[in-house]
């Protein structure tokens, strides 16, 4: 058997493979393509095998790479973009396959790197993002400490009102920090499962925000219905309930109403916070739940927020196998709602 035989015996086994597998002959006529090269190059139909490879796959890259492969007689690689039928990321390692001192083909071994590269990407803005975010009140607290060593300390008012923004930005701080490592729990996928209570964990969080809703004259409804229990995290959906009531009364201006509901459907409960606060224009609803993103940057700052508080909910509910969502409409107020699976019946108990 040749080495070409060889290497086509083994095609149930290159098709189990998750990288793509392309062979072609000396001429670079297709003699094998997997399963996920296919996917890949043609999605649309099977590869006509027999057929050159650029004909056949349509990307001039990958056989650049074999043909580089073929007259230099030793392995080559390349990472490029294939925009076509959607853009991905791939990495082709190619072989020549040599038998008795004659090159006979070449075998390409082709890696998708489209999610690592967005990972890397979500990597370097997230490090750029808190590197900026915590930039801003160590720097307010560096020049507000300098003016008082340049002379501050000696008028009481002054130092008052220094010492005051001083400690402001401090507890800025403290607040990503939190946010920072309760996004990193969230994210470890560390969840201590248990039947849930939904009532009992709004009405919880509810009388914990009454007083700041009542300082406001903002109206804090709850209405909940007798609900199967939920199989979660306690702690965790407190966290949830804590960041989506905490965003309504922020953004509801004065004398405004915030609602807190839930509904049981099918092998799901959904809990959705609807407030009469200002909304959110509807260009900025895809990203609202992405980490640091704020529709309107100063005024979060102002009201105290982190840009982290929607992400945690994000993080939080799907790693409890739930989802997400946000409806809204400028002027008239948003809805935030969530949903999480029943406990089975026979722990329901527990």
């Amino acid at each position: 058997m040749s080495l070409l035989e060889a290497v086509m015996a083994l095609r149930p086994l290159w098709d189990q493979w998750e990288d793509g597998v392309v062979m072609v002959d000396g001429s670079l006529r297709l003699l094998l393509v997997n399963a996920a090269a296919a996917s890949l190059f043609a999605p649309s139909g099977e590869p006509e095998e027999g057929r050159h490879v650029l004909l056949a796959l349509q990307s001039s890259e990958l056989e650049q790479t074999l043909l580089e492969a073929l007259r230099a007689g030793h392995a080559q690689q390349r990472e490029f973009e294939l925009p076509y039928p959607r853009q991905r990321f791939l990495r082709v390692r190619a072989f020549p396959l040599k038998e008795a001192g004659q090159i006979l083909g070449c075998v390409a071994f082709v890696r998708d790197l489209t999610e690592l590269r967005r990972l890397e990407t979500v990597r370097r803005d997230f490090v750029a993002n808190v590197s900026h975010e915590l930039r801003t009140p160590i720097a307010s607290i560096k020049a507000l400490a300098e003016a008082l060593l340049a002379g501050g300390l000696e008028e009481t008012q002054v130092a008052e009102n220094f010492l005051t923004s001083i400690v402001q930005e401090a507890d800025r701080l403290a607040r990503i920090t939190d946010d920072l490592l309760i996004l990193s729990q969230a994210e470890g996928g560390q969840i201590r499962r248990a039947p849930v209570d939904m009532g009992e964990a709004v009405q919880e969080v509810a009388q914990r925000f009454q007083p700041q809703a009542n300082r406001r004259s903002i109206t804090l409804l709850v209405g909940i219905p007798p609900l199967p229990p939920v199989l979660a995290d306690r702690d965790q959906i407190v966290q949830v309930l804590t960041n989506l009531i905490d965003n309504a009364l922020k953004y509801t201006p004065k004398g405004g109403s915030v609602w807190v509901e839930a509904q049981a459907r099918d092998d799901e409960v959904e809990v959705r916070v609807r407030d009469t606060g200002i909304g959110i224009p509807e260009a900025h609803l895809p990203r609202i739940f992405e980490r640091f993103y704020r529709v309107d940057k100063a005024r979060s700052r102002e009201l105290g927020g982190t840009g982290l508080g929607l992400s945690i909910v994000k993080h939080i509910v799907e790693a409890h196998g739930g989802r997400v969502g946000v409806e809204s409409e400028v002027g008239k107020g948003s809805t935030f709602f969530f949903t999480l699976p029943c406990a089975p019946p026979d722990v329901r108990g527990g």
